[in-house]
């Protein structure tokens, strides 16, 4: 047997030996992709089933269709309370409107009406001869306020304070009162008063709580009514004196 015979069988043998190796090998990275599928498979199986089990709810903005809100609104000029706002006429008909006690009624019929649609300047814009801005307020037939106005001859601060609920005691400054979205169970005040004066919650306080503990009366299992009236504070809050901007005519 020639040198060159002998080379071609021992490479012809090692050949063979290199393909009996490779057949007999484990293909890991084969089955490792195919575990990972398997995997990912039945998480989204699992991730399909819990959503479908488990839907997000979305969160309705307050106040909905069919609920019904109150909130106590004053005038105030130079510490004297203007009377009531006159009752609306066809209040059936409207989402804010007012019965002539003092308190506006928030009751939306409509997507369009309800949540923060729901604002100060909605129920402005339905009554007729009533503004309110962030500069002065016009009462229908009662004249037009501002920090122009003076007070007995002193200079006087106009502002829109809100107190968020019956229980609050520090009220907080309205900057637009257009924009502002009404709160369950609010009171606000619309003031001019001299330069240092802290504003005080409206007289129709009174009837707002009336109407509170008549909206928290419950039916029981057996059929009778409870009713929960709402603890109030009359301390007298403490406000910022930043005046707005002035326009308007002068009080006499």
């Amino acid at each position: 047997m020639t040198r060159g015979s002998a080379s071609k069988k021992v490479a012809k043998a090692a050949a063979a030996g290199r393909t009996k190796k490779i057949r007999g090998e484990v293909p890991l990275g084969f089955y490792s992709m195919l575990s990972l599928v398997v995997i990912a498979g039945v998480a989204v199986v699992w991730y399909s089933r819990y959503e479908s089990q488990n839907p997000k709810v979305i969160p309705t903005i307050q106040p909905a269709v069919g609920t019904t809100w109150n909130v106590a609104i004053g005038f105030d000029v130079c510490g004297k309370a203007l009377p009531n706002l006159p009752a609306q006429s066809a209040t059936s008909k409207l989402a804010l409107y007012t019965t002539g006690n003092g308190v506006i009624t928030i009751a939306p019929k409509t997507k369009a009406q309800a949540g923060n649609a729901a604002t100060l300047g909605a129920f402005v814009s339905g009554y007729k001869g009533l503004t309110i801005s962030a500069s002065g307020f016009s009462y229908p037939g009662k004249g037009s306020y501002s920090s122009a106005t003076t007070c007995g001859g002193k200079p006087a601060v106009y502002g829109v304070y809100s107190w968020s609920s019956l229980l609050s005691t520090s009220p907080t400054k309205i900057l637009d009162p257009a924009t502002h979205k009404f709160s369950n169970d609010e009171l606000i005040s619309i003031a001019v008063l001299p330069k240092g004066t802290k504003p005080t919650k409206p007289a129709s306080e009174v009837a707002l709580i009336n109407q509170a503990a008549t909206n928290t009366t419950t039916t029981t299992s057996a059929g009778s009514a409870t009713t929960v009236a709402p603890t109030t504070s009359t301390t007298k809050a403490s406000t910022a004196t930043t005046k707005a901007p002035a326009k308007s005519t002068s009080a006499g």
